[in-house]
């Protein structure tokens, strides 16, 4: 009974090595690497040899039939525990073997992953230059612009000073699911277009006030000069158009006077051209070219018509630069 004690405490203590130093894992590494392995061969071995001392005690070799008939007789119990070995090498194999497979598709959909995000950045790097190179052609379309100051006249370079961040203002480049699908944000069909709808459409209803032969006083007539040059300048904001010295244009109205950054219709015009090469260029750049209208601004800038005779009763007192174009154009209450 104690020689089984001894076998069981013996098993008992491998078992205690195995565990502390982690020999019991089954890794990817080649099948001769693993404890287990070599556990489930030596073991059985051990045992083999342990419980053959016991059944062999007595007996001599004997190489004949009978000797051998005799061993086998005797050691039924030894080659049991030694046969044992097959069938745990063979698990142990098995599990390797497993472990082996999940790795290797582990690291092929690892690898197609890294392929995927590398083609996915790959486009997002090839859209995104694509589309810096159409806003340096619209910076080409747009041209310079000249400038009347106080005292001079400055030629300004029309300019997108930051086309990535204005590319992922417009499209959605956030992955999802692992996919970047660059649909429109609401940068153009919102931000923008509230820019674009309020000079269009307050252009128009100018132009309706005149045909009406509606009275029309001078702050009606100021207010609406003042907006569509808040909204030009807004646009200029919104697309990241450096800032340049512009003209402190005063106007004074009855109940209101007005600072805008442009000082003759001419001027404005000429702006407004600009404008309209501006909003073409950027709706074929996103392909929306077509669906909004420009009618009242080209109409405007190309007829002859004055529709802003309150130019004649501002000055400009001095010359102004901003931190945005947005702070060029204010509205001040008359407390006359």
């Amino acid at each position: 009974m104690i020689w089984l004690i001894v076998y069981g405490i013996s098993i008992f203590s491998i078992a205690l090595i195995y565990y502390f130093m982690g020999w019991y894992k089954l890794t990817y590494n080649s099948l001769t690497s693993q404890g287990l392995f070599w556990g489930a061969i030596f073991v059985p071995f051990l045992s083999f040899l342990y419980f053959g001392f016991f059944a062999w005690k007595g007996h001599s070799v004997d190489m004949s039939s009978e000797g051998l008939n005799t061993f086998i007789m005797i050691s039924k119990l030894p080659l049991g525990l030694l046969s044992l070995s097959i069938p745990f090498v063979a698990i142990i194999t098995s599990l390797h073997r497993s472990i082996q497979t999940a790795t290797q598709i582990s690291s092929t959909n690892t690898q197609i992953e890294l392929i995927k995000k590398k083609n996915s950045l790959d486009e997002l790097f090839s859209r995104e230059k694509n589309f810096v190179d159409k806003c340096v052609y619209i910076e080409k379309q747009v041209g310079d612009i000249d400038i009347k100051l106080k005292d001079t006249v400055s030629t300004f370079k029309f300019s997108i000073s930051a086309p990535h961040v204005l590319f992922h203002k417009i499209y959605n480049t956030t992955p999802n699911n692992g996919d970047i699908t660059y649909e429109l944000t609401d940068f153009v069909n919102g931000s923008f277009l509230v820019e674009f709808s309020t000079i269009e459409e307050n252009l128009r209803l100018h132009y309706e006030c005149i045909e009406k032969k509606d009275g029309m006083g001078i702050d009606d007539e100021l207010s609406r000069l003042f907006v569509i040059v808040r909204a030009l300048c807004r646009t200029l904001d919104l697309l990241s158009v450096p800032t340049c010295q512009v003209p402190y244009f005063y106007i004074k109205g009855k109940d209101n006077n007005f600072q805008i950054c442009i000082s003759t219709e001419e001027e404005l015009k000429m702006w407004l051209r600009k404008y309209i090469i501006l909003s073409e260029s950027l709706f074929s750049a996103v392909n929306l070219s077509g669906k909004y209208s420009l009618f009242n601004m080209k109409k405007y800038t190309f007829q002859g018509l004055k529709l802003f005779p309150s130019f004649s009763q501002g000055k400009i007192t001095n010359n102004y630069s901003g931190v945005n174009w947005d702070s060029s154009v204010n509205v001040f209450k008359n407390h006359n």
